[in-house]
């Protein structure tokens, strides 16, 4: 698998995998950090008082509103494996969670808007995913330690298939293999940075015990696929062979994507001071409901 041709192959395969998964939920199927080297949640201060220390628990109260949820938007597969700024290696030590964005982790409504209501940041569920790093194959800012704490959107759970995993499946123990950027992180008292999966679920990818990987929820697909009853009216259908990727093949495809410039994944490509500047921005329009100035555009990326 050392030429260029055969490692595009192997991208290929991948992407089909992805690809299957989601023409799958197209047709109806269901299912879908900052680095520390504790995994202890830490305690969130309120933003309306200093007196005193809000402490975070899972929620309680899991039930979503579906009609908060926008339809997720996937991107080329290609773009992910480009664009990423880091890329991990690691054993998930810890899923913690789920917790709604407020101080205490707990369930809250947002107050009914009016013409004069300023926009406001929606309730929704993440987890907290505490990784042990083995192996770094990208860091383009040396951000990563030995230890990342990853924010997953959406609870991981039922009953709401649509929003339990945006952010990626996730079991204590696994092996994966994570595409991440520091993403400005919207709670309902304040506004922080934090590692998130790039491009949600499609950042996300698992290895199994013989050393392959699939992306996130083509296992769970391919099980849904071959477990379903077939019609007895309709034509057979051929028996789906998926085929497989190693992990050392996909290092070594990640260690060479970049080698040919891609244009249009380029433009997905963001320096950790775009954060940085994106928090300062939204923290002055939500405070005084004037548009400031947009942040200054950082230096290229080499």
């Amino acid at each position: 698998m050392g030429t260029s041709a055969a490692l595009h192959v192997r991208r290929s395969i991948v992407v089909t995998s992805i690809v299957f998964t989601v023409l799958l939920t197209a047709c109806g199927s269901t299912g879908a950090g900052e680095a520390a080297a504790e995994s202890t949640p830490r305690p969130a201060v309120s933003s309306t008082s200093t007196s005193f220390v809000v402490v975070r628990r899972p929620a309680e109260d899991t039930w979503t509103d579906p009609n908060i949820h926008s339809d997720y938007i996937t991107i080329d597969p290609e773009i992910v494996f480009y664009a990423a700024p880091i890329v991990v290696v690691g054993t998930v030590r810890e899923v913690l969670g789920p917790f709604w964005n407020s101080a205490d982790g707990q369930r809250w409504t947002r107050p009914p808007r009016t013409a004069d209501t300023l926009p406001s940041v929606e309730p929704g569920m993440y987890r907290e995913i505490v990784v042990d790093i083995e192996t770094v194959l990208r860091d383009d800012f040396q951000q990563m330690d030995s230890v990342v704490r990853v924010v997953a959107g959406g609870g991981g759970v039922e009953p709401d298939p649509r929003d339990a995993f945006r952010g990626g499946r996730y079991t204590e123990g696994e092996t994966v293999v994570l595409f991440l950027r520091l993403q400005v992180r919207f709670m309902r008292d304040d506004l922080l940075a934090a590692y998130k999966p790039f491009w949600g679920p499609q950042g996300v990818f698992h290895v199994a015990r013989d050393g392959t990987v699939l992306g996130d929820g083509v296992a769970e697909a391919i099980e849904r696929k071959q477990n379903e009853i077939p019609d007895p009216e309709a034509p057979p259908e051929p028996p789906f062979v998926p085929e497989v990727i190693t992990l050392e093949e996909f290092s070594a495809m990640i260690a060479s994507i970049r080698d040919v410039r891609n244009e249009a994944a380029e433009g997905y490509r963001l320096d950790p001071s775009v954060v940085a500047a994106e928090i300062e921005f939204w923290t002055e329009f939500f405070e005084t409901g004037v548009v400031p100035d947009p942040p200054g555009v950082p230096a290229p990326i080499p």
